[in-house]
């Protein structure tokens, strides 16, 4: 049985995701693109224009539809200063199950990535200065100095505009590529892993949130491996958590304890459309087996039941997948334990910077680190995973929740933060 994916999802073909082999013309769109030196033609920070991407439809995926659309763009035409990638998410974007008409309407999400933090602050700053906390007396290079602490992101909350409350996030598009690429925070990377409205988009986003989702595909077959079978939704709600572990609004109650499962339930259909493609090449690949479909709940549509490939060389392969920082410290919890393994593994090593970076020595597209089988054995394995999730989560998290505080400025934080905390309260109740 295979995994079809929706009529509306033009995916790219199976000829262009072939495994690069070694001493080859680099063809695979993401090893070519991602794992090659920024100065060479082949990579993806020398994308400029869509037309440089592998295919005129590629990740197409990435485009859902929305239906307060033509809002979301009417709202971002209003800005002068120049934003090359911007979406809108959450609730008051995308239907989550949990709300009622009768509810408060939400506040719009977006994310605004720009090429030059200090310009657009200094542009926005002249054209929308009161959607600016005090922090605005302090000019556009002290308000861009901020944004690149902790996980890259500056907040406006609760600006009116176009008849609609909406909170934007101003992050630069390096920032957004290291982190879709090697998973530093998770921050925008894990927003990216749910469904968002693309409003403008960038060649290099675009390619790299490829790439991004592969990889959160990988890490949450392995999260569930403990179980025989899992199921499309199984899926969907490890993916949607991913991002919420270790995140300190979590633990303080400032988010709704049903949130995970209200989102996937409320945009099941728009998961589908996000990862239909790439769950039909892990198939195609023999790492995902689909068992059966079976109806469900949700929206009438048919749920896919998962077997994965439980062949330890074939996690291991997983586990080299995965984004280089989170891998680090995936790999730094098991450095003592396989010491012998790592020992014997050059590549490893150069993984946790315990050799010089300046080796050729690569893996080809079916060769297993020691170092990674010896982790894919592991029992505790699931363990270690959720742990490097909530050490590359918190951090960024907490920092982003006390920046909050200086860029909201005090009012704006307390009615945010009051906001979250009546939601947490109605869904208990619920």
């Amino acid at each position: 049985m295979r995994l079809q994916p929706p009529s509306s999802v033009r995916h790219f073909s199976r000829s262009s995701i072939c495994r690069l082999q070694p001493n080859e013309v680099p063809v695979d769109p993401y090893r070519a693109h991602i794992h090659t030196p920024p100065s060479s033609p082949f990579h993806y920070k020398r994308f400029r224009t869509l037309n440089d991407l592998p295919s005129v439809d590629f990740a197409s995926n990435q485009h859902i539809p929305a239906g307060n659309e033509q809002a979301l763009s009417a709202t971002l035409s209003q800005f002068n200063a120049p934003i090359r990638y911007a979406l809108g998410y959450g609730s008051g974007v995308f239907e989550q199950a949990g709300y009622s008409a009768s509810d408060k309407k939400p506040q719009i999400d977006m994310i605004f990535a720009v090429t030059y933090p200090s310009h657009f602050h200094l542009l926005n700053l002249n054209q929308f200065a009161e959607h600016y906390s005090g922090l605005r007396v302090c000019g556009s290079d002290m308000v861009a100095w901020i944004q690149e602490t902790a996980a890259g992101m500056y907040f406006n909350p609760f600006v009116e505009m176009n008849s609609q409350v909406i909170k934007y996030g101003v992050v630069s598009v390096e920032r957004v590529c290291l982190d879709l690429e090697n998973w530093d925070s998770l921050y925008i990377a894990g927003r990216l892993h749910k469904p968002v409205k693309v409003l403008r988009d960038d060649p290099r986003i675009r390619f790299v949130n490829q790439f991004n989702l592969r990889s959160v595909i990988n890490l949450s077959m392995m999260l569930n491996s403990k179980k025989k079978a899992f199921t499309e939704g199984d899926l969907y709600r490890t993916i949607t958590g991913i991002s919420y572990k270790g995140d300190p609004r979590v633990r303080l109650g400032g988010e709704n304890p049903n949130k995970i499962g209200n989102i996937v339930s409320g945009q099941y259909e728009n998961f589908r459309l996000l990862y239909s493609p790439l769950l039909l090449d892990a198939s195609s690949n023999q790492s995902l087996q689909i068992v059966n479909e079976v109806d469900t709940a949700v929206s009438g549509a048919k749920e896919y039941h998962f077997e994965q490939n439980e062949d330890p060389k074939a996690r291991a392969l997983l586990l080299q997948t995965l984004p280089l920082s989170f891998r680090r410290r995936l790999y730094a919890l098991y450095a003592s334990k396989y010491g012998a393994e790592l020992a014997a593994d050059e590549i490893a090593q150069r993984v946790l910077l315990l050799t010089s970076t300046s080796s050729t020595t690569t893996y080809t597209a079916d060769s297993c680190s020691g170092f990674a089988l010896a982790i894919a054995q592991d029992k505790n394995l699931v363990k270690a995973l959720n742990k490097a999730i909530i050490s590359t989560v918190s951090g960024p998290a907490l920092g982003q929740m006390v920046k909050g505080i200086v860029s909201a400025g005090i009012v704006r934080s307390a009615k945010y933060a009051w906001d979250k905390k009546v939601k947490n309260w109605q869904a208990k109740k619920a």
